[in-house]
């Protein structure tokens, strides 16, 4: 299992460069569609036949990126990692999430769990 998930690993970090260079190149197709299209020299079915190609492109590389992060997360279990319950307090020092407060609105996510004993009983089962 260890050398499944490394190797699963490795393959998706060099998928990520190479997706990477398809989203800049499908970027820069549309910024060149979307030039010719003001200067008159196309329709706009080239623009829109660019943004669907980058849309798509972006969404490769979104999948990627989860399938990477969950290969790591494979990895860590084969090779006996755990989880460790913690609340947000015992995660985040408190200059941490003052300053993570400041720089955006994270509504109630920073914000202690409240659970009573049946939710806690489904969560553990």
């Amino acid at each position: 299992e260890v050398d499944d998930s490394a190797y699963r690993v490795l393959k998706y970090s060099e998928q990520k460069k190479i997706m990477d260079k398809g989203v800049q190149a499908s970027e820069r197709a549309l910024a060149l569609s979307n030039i010719r299209y003001r200067e008159g020299y196309s329709d706009f079915q080239r623009v829109l036949d660019a943004q669907r190609a980058m849309f798509s492109q972006t969404d490769r590389k979104v999948l990627n990126q989860q399938a990477y992060v969950s290969s790591i997360i494979s990895l860590y279990k084969s090779m006996g990692g755990g989880w460790q319950d913690m609340t947000i307090e015992q995660m985040l020092s408190a200059p941490v999430m003052d300053k993570m407060k400041q720089r955006a609105d994270w509504g109630d996510l920073l914000e202690p769990i409240l659970l009573d004993q049946t939710e806690l009983e489904k969560i553990n089962e």
